[in-house]
């Protein structure tokens, strides 16, 4: 049996394509930047072919022989310090320093993002480890779309679907930030979505953040607006139907007020765009607060309860009425959200009975 080095898929020997992908061998990408097909690392992961290249790292498919599982390997390779040299990793001259800072910086976040392996909105982080004068992160794989290549199929959507993958984005970001770092590379491509049509955070970038500029030493939460912007940008492509919204097109459809963006959630992308003129959002739970905080919810709860004395005892029994009625609720609501998670079982990625609700939030925001 023969492995191929592409869909890491066992096939029969003898074929010159994979039977299984059609891969031959014949990567057109620049291939001297790459790892060779079939390195090992650690003595259990096996290379294979290249998913993604960013300025400061790669990403290739790869065997985990051990636990024989496939697995994404993301080798730190930032352009600005490093090149490849008949497969070694060479610093460039006068940069040692600042690489060994940002090398350091990259293996130390990766590790904190282990710390989310229980999260099941965010790829889990396997392990990271130093080897031929770099690092690697090992993460999940799935074989599932990207939200990028899932939406430009179809970008058509109602607007509430938009708000609740909004959510969804949030409430994983959340997650990242309060570990004390960012995501730094958010985009419709860095989430998988689901069968369940959940969205999985990946694609980490903060250390491509700080390989921008020589701001090696600032700490992380300076970094939050960008992540922030990202998702900005994310949720006006959504809700414009347009995969891949530059963010002048975006400022230029706010700017215009035509009514495509509900009141609430266009102050709030012009906040996180940092828009002349709005008052800036530079953080998610910022962010979070100004989309979804229910303020309509919170009036609803003090009607009734300014009436004048002459009905005091009145309105205390229907105080009591209410909180009953609240309470029953709540217990129901409880029950089925139970009920619920017992019939769909653990499958992955599963939608929550939660969540179902923000299918109606678009009309509040």
């Amino acid at each position: 049996m023969k492995r191929c080095l592409n869909c890491m898929e066992e096939h029969e020997e003898g074929f010159i394509s994979c039977p299984i992908c059609g891969y031959n061998g014949g990567d057109t990408r620049n291939t001297s930047l790459l790892l060779k097909e079939g390195t090992i690392l650690q003595g259990r992961y096996i290379v294979g072919t290249c998913q993604d290249i960013r300025a400061c790292d790669i990403t290739y498919i790869g065997w985990d022989a051990l636990f024989e599982r496939k697995v994404l390997i993301q080798e730190f390779f930032p352009e600005r310090y490093v090149e490849r040299k008949k497969q070694e990793v060479a610093v460039n001259p006068g940069l040692e320093q600042e690489y060994a800072e940002a090398l350091e910086r990259f293996v130390i976040y990766q590790r904190k993002l282990i710390q989310l392996y229980k999260e099941e909105d965010i790829a889990e982080i396997y392990s990271c480890f130093k080897e031929n004068k770099t690092a690697y992160a090992i993460s999940q794989y799935s074989a599932a779309a990207t939200f990028g290549e899932w939406f430009r199929r179809e970008p058509e959507r109602a607007p509430e679907e938009a708000v609740a993958f909004l959510y969804q984005a949030c409430r994983a970001l959340k997650k990242v930030h309060h570990l004390g770092v960012i995501h730094g590379d958010v985009r419709l491509d860095n989430f998988w979505i689901t069968g369940t049509r959940q969205l999985v955070l990946k694609g980490f970038g903060e250390h491509c953040y700080y390989q921008k500029g020589s701001a090696l030493e600032e700490p992380a939460e300076d970094g939050t607006w960008l992540d922030v912007y990202g998702v900005a940008l994310m949720t006006g492509s959504l809700l414009s139907a347009k995969p891949d919204m530059e963010p002048e097109e975006l400022e230029a459809c706010l700017e215009k007020n035509n009514g495509l963006f509900p009141r609430r959630l266009e102050a709030a992308l012009k906040g996180g765009l940092g828009m002349e003129g709005s008052e800036p959002i530079d953080t998610l739970d910022e962010f979070y607060q100004a989309v979804f905080a229910d303020e309509e919810t919170r009036k609803q709860e003090t009607i009734g309860e300014k009436e004048s004395d002459d009905h005091g005892s009145r309105r205390e029994g229907r105080g009591r009425c209410g909180l009953a009625v609240k309470i029953g609720l709540l217990l129901t609501f409880l029950a089925i959200i139970l009920v619920f998670s017992a019939v769909r079982g653990m499958s992955d990625k599963e939608v929550s009975a939660g969540e179902e609700t923000l299918y109606g939030l678009y009309e509040g925001i």
